[in-house]
């Protein structure tokens, strides 16, 4: 691999490129690439970003950032951004970028018709999360993603990762606060844990299957303290390993608290009736039946369920401010876009 890197750095090509960036000549276009080449060239890019970044950062004084590990690379939080313009695409520059790096991740869009659904919708939710957790824990992370994933209307960042909670062995805990809390971050009640983002409280005994782990976990308590914590094995549930302890993240974009999900239905209530009294107005009865059918779903599947599959369309009656997933990413991070008239198409 270092071969690949040090003939790429003696290049002509590569020089012109440098230079550019450092005269701050952007947006660079590059042209003429082979598929294999582009994840070279851009990690390349990447590397000489955050050396840059880094020089800046030393001549202003601020060292805690341009702090170093064994390797000389910095340390953590390394994001870079890679738009193109279709998931077939994406699939394909992922299985590239594997080959130069561990640290590259899909953020997908929410494909309407499957995700509505829930076919795929918890599937699509854990790989969103997933790379949100690493933002927020400022882990290297080369994301790829199309148009449509970046069109979304999201809460702020907080909203999400501020929702998470933690365990640990000694504390002492309510299980029924617990077992509130776990649902309000989008965990499903079960029986019995067999999937992530579930989990079941058993006498003493809670189960929770964090949506970004790889295994569920089982606290075990005497009265209210946590005597131990246990991940097993979800289909044997045969223990794993005992730890110390743990925690998760919440299990759905939209962490909405009773308090919320109460205000945001009396808006919809509000222009419920407003936009029912004008259908019924114009005899428009068919429509007046199908937007009603619409609101009483939405009221049952928020008031009775906690349930925010298919919410994203009315995310601005819940949350005051909203933003684009771009607004998720660091300060200076490098956004690559593959095929830039596909893109824009």
């Amino acid at each position: 691999m270092e071969a690949l890197r040090s003939a790429l750095r003696r290049s002509d090509i590569f020089d012109k490129i440098n230079k550019s960036i450092k005269k701050n000549k952007l947006p660079l276009y590059i042209w003429g690439l082979t598929r294999a080449a582009q994840p070279l060239i851009e990690d390349e890019l990447r590397r000489f970003n955050d050396t840059a970044s880094a020089g800046k950062a030393e001549s202003s004084g601020d060292k805690a950032s341009i702090q170093s590990d064994a390797s000389g690379d910095k340390a953590s939080g390394r994001v870079s951004l890679i738009v193109t313009y279709d998931d077939a695409r994406a699939d394909k520059l992922y299985s590239d970028y594997r080959f130069m790096s561990r640290d590259v991740f899909i953020y997908p869009a929410k494909d309407a018709l499957f995700y509505y659904a829930d076919v795929h919708g918890n599937a699509t939710t854990q790989r969103r999360l997933e790379i949100i957790r690493r933002l927020n824990e400022k882990k290297d992370t080369v994301i790829i993603t199309t148009v449509d994933g970046l069109m979304d209307k999201m809460p702020r960042m907080e909203e999400i990762t501020g929702g998470g909670m933690s365990f640990t062995v000694g504390e002492e805990i309510n299980i029924e606060a617990v077992r509130t809390s776990l649902a309000t971050l989008g965990y499903e009640n079960r029986e019995i844990v067999e999937g992530e983002g579930q989990f079941c409280v058993r006498g003493g005994i809670i189960d929770i299957y964090p949506l970004t782990e790889d295994c569920p976990y089982r606290i075990e308590l005497f009265g209210d303290e946590i005597v131990s914590i246990r991940s097993f094995d979800a289909d044997s549930q045969r223990s794993i390993e005992e730890i110390k302890s743990f925690g998760i993240y919440p299990a759905s974009e939209f962490v909405l608290s009773p308090a919320r999900i109460a205000r945001g239905l009396r808006v919809i209530e509000d222009d419920y009736e407003k936009e029912a009294a004008a259908l019924k107005k114009k005899f428009h009865t068919e429509q007046y039946a199908r937007l009603t059918r619409a609101v009483n779903t939405i009221k049952e599947e928020l008031g009775e369920f906690n349930s925010t599959t298919g919410l994203d369309s009315l995310v601005n009656y819940f949350y005051d401010e909203t933003v684009s997933f771009l607004d998720y990413l660091p300060k200076d991070t490098p956004v690559f876009i593959d095929e830039p008239d596909k893109v824009a198409e």
